[in-house]
């Protein structure tokens, strides 16, 4: 009959990373495994190693970390960092918080704070700085989610730039508090528009709203487009505003 493998110790055929899983390969060694079985070699996954941030900056990839404040809140001054808070946030970090400390200029590139997988559950404190986006395709916040017992809190941030998407400061929020925003960015949407929330208390399939409370916000861009809905500071609502 046909005899089972005997590998050895195996190889490692790719290092792991930071973020990305490496590969270790093993091979048979039993001189008498008939060449009618099948998997003479094997391959085991090895689990990235993850970041290991010293002073805000990882001693294996170089990859930057806000410094955090007593708190736990990411204190964010740059472009860089500010995409990495919004990686961390769409990678499942998604109750983290987070606050400028300077003004900051994003670009094309920008993904947003907060995807479809990954709705944003933290706060996030602009201290009266503005993000600027270069003709990016989202605002600061694709997805905010909080819940009936803990709001989202997003706060003196300012807005200012080009915007081809939905909204300068937050496209789609529930359960979300706004307070002390102000949108200077040009935006124009397809569907929907808005200076500072697109759609509140709603997701497209979403079966209840999800209160959001918008205090002392302001839009002095120019809001263009949204076939469905287009508005100042909401292009539609569905809760209470």
């Amino acid at each position: 009959g046909k005899l089972g493998h005997q590998y050895d110790e195996g190889v490692v055929t790719q290092e792991p990373t930071c973020t990305v899983a490496g590969r270790k390969t093993y091979t048979c060694t039993r001189e008498s495994c008939t060449e009618e079985t099948s998997n003479h070699t094997k391959v085991d996954t090895i689990l990235a190693t993850g970041h290991d941030y010293q002073n805000g900056v990882c001693v294996n990839c170089g990859d930057v970390c806000p410094v955090q404040d007593t708190n736990g809140v990411y204190q964010i001054g740059t472009a860089e960092e500010l995409l990495w808070f919004a990686k961390a946030v769409n990678g499942g970090q998604n109750k983290i918080s987070g606050a400028l400390t300077a003004d900051i200029t994003v670009d094309a590139t920008w993904p947003g704070i907060g995807n479809s997988n990954y709705k944003f559950a933290g706060s996030f404190d602009g201290q009266g700085y503005t993000v600027t986006f270069d003709n990016t395709t989202v605002g600061l916040f694709g997805y905010t989610l909080g819940s009936d017992k803990a709001y989202v809190q997003t706060k003196n941030v300012n807005t200012d730039g080009t915007v081809n998407g939905e909204a300068a400061l937050i496209a789609r929020a529930r359960y979300t508090n706004v307070e002390n925003c102000i949108n200077r960015a040009d935006v124009t949407g397809s569907s929907y528009a808005a200076g500072i929330v697109a759609l509140a208390a709603s997701f497209h399939g979403a079966t209840e709203g999800g209160y959001v409370t918008i205090t002392n916000c302001g839009n002095e861009g120019n809001i263009t487009g949204g076939t469905r809905g287009v508005g100042g500071i909401a292009a539609f609502a569905k809760g209470c505003l």
